[in-house]
């Protein structure tokens, strides 16, 4: 029997809101999101239940429905919170780059850096089961899918190459290596990003020294 969805009422949200903020540190939706997220990256969607979030953020469930209405709502909220701190990670990381490629490089490392967070992680996933509440995710993701439009529009792609195909043969390839990542192989994901990147630039040129300076600092990182 397939286990039923379960939904905080508001009438139930009310009473536990009473009591909620002298209980419950202000702090604690991230903490949920945090552990969240750790579980849904190991154990997938549909293995994972609030009771194992509850615990695993030493909360009860009833607590865990106060600040997440569901399952689904909380994912989406791991979700978002993924995209933004790959999108943090990757705005940072070109700060200051100018050269259209070097900048596709550079964020395409930071990208896959980000994608070893658990959080990060989580960005990349849509579990089939998440029925109706896909499209909010998708909508997220469309919005940091604009940070690469926003990258690869001034690359000089060769005529006739569609940049929409570009873009999303791009993303596909720095999302798929959360799939078969492993630590203390020959490459690290940063290095991994740069390979891909190079395997779609038309012309690699010599980056100048501060450019891979820049490179170097983030394939270095953790």
């Amino acid at each position: 029997m397939a286990r039923a969805k379960r939904r905080i009422s508001a009438a139930a949200k009310a009473r536990l809101s009473q009591a909620a903020p002298a209980a419950l540190p202000p702090d604690r939706r991230s903490s949920i999101i945090s552990e969240a997220a750790k579980l849904f990256a190991r154990k997938g969607f549909d293995a994972t239940s609030m009771r194992d979030i509850a615990r695993a953020a030493h909360i009860t469930v009833g607590a865990s429905y106060w600040y997440f209405a569901s399952k689904e709502e909380l994912f989406s909220a791991v979700h978002a919170t993924g995209l933004k701190a790959i999108r943090k990670a990757v705005l940072k990381a070109i700060d200051g780059v100018a050269d259209p490629w070097a900048r596709l490089e550079i964020a395409a490392q930071a990208h896959c850096n980000a994608l070893l967070h658990p959080r990060g992680a989580i960005a990349v996933l849509l579990p089939p089961s998440l029925g109706p509440i896909r499209r909010r995710l998708v909508a997220q993701r469309d919005q940091y899918d604009k940070l690469f439009r926003e990258l690869i529009e001034p690359l000089d792609i060769p005529k006739g190459v569609d940049r929409k195909v570009f873009r999303m043969q791009l993303l596909v390839s720095l999302n798929g290596t959360f799939a078969w990542y492993r630590p203390g192989g020959k490459y690290s994901p940063g290095e991994i990003a740069q390979q891909v990147v190079r395997m779609l630039r038309p012309r690699a040129g010599k980056p100048g020294k501060k450019q891979q300076a820049r490179r170097n600092s983030i394939n270095a990182a953790p």
